[in-house]
């Protein structure tokens, strides 16, 4: 019987053990079932929202969420890969942008808090989640370089996105007078 080994949990296992892939060389998938099985469950909490107390994921299932989302991992090298990984789209945008780009990877170190929303940030597994950490320029209209940018949570830069500050002070202002409206109506229907 031939066998194979998953590049996943690393056992060496038989070939019904593994999906049938005709474009790969072999015509198996490199990861077994269980594995990938597993995979797909875990995208699909993360994605839903579900499951997100370790409370209600077995220790497999903590254990895979730990390595896709670099949580626990001391291994500085997973951390320089994802600020490759962030540079490269950083260095794209850019050049669409026809911006200026000078960022070293050396230089740059990912948060363990959002500074803004102060959220833990953890690496997503291929689909950019709230926590991502993210690029983000301080002003739009300049460019990717180490006095204009911040390491932020995705969540963060997106709410930012391209708002100017008086247009966040706008905002703010709006709103914070809206919610002492409500209070205020709020007091007045209870005293009365």
């Amino acid at each position: 019987m031939q066998t194979k080994i998953c590049i996943s949990c690393k056992i060496e296992k038989s070939l019904d053990s593994f999906h049938k892939n005709k474009a790969k060389i072999n015509g198996f998938n490199n990861k077994c079932k269980n594995c990938a099985n597993l995979q797909k469950k875990n995208i699909r909490r993360l994605k839903s929202g579900y499951g997100k107390g370790k409370d209600l994921l077995t220790p497999d299932e903590i254990k895979y969420r730990e390595k896709v989302n670099g949580i626990n991992t001391k291994n500085r090298k997973h951390e320089r890969n994802h600020i490759s990984n962030l540079l490269l789209s950083a260095k794209y945008r850019s050049r669409l942008k026809n911006l200026e780009f000078n960022l070293k990877k050396e230089l740059l170190t990912i948060p363990e808090i959002c500074p803004v929303l102060k959220i833990p940030l953890c690496r997503s597994n291929g689909f950019p989640s709230p926590n991502s950490p993210s690029i983000d320029r301080l002003e739009s209209s300049k460019g990717y370089t180490m006095d204009n940018i911040n390491i932020i949570s995705n969540r963060a830069n997106s709410i930012k996105s391209d708002a100017t500050f008086e247009e966040f002070e706008a905002i703010y202002k709006w709103w914070k007078a809206q919610i002492k409206k409500k209070n205020k109506k709020c007091q007045n229907t209870t005293s009365q």
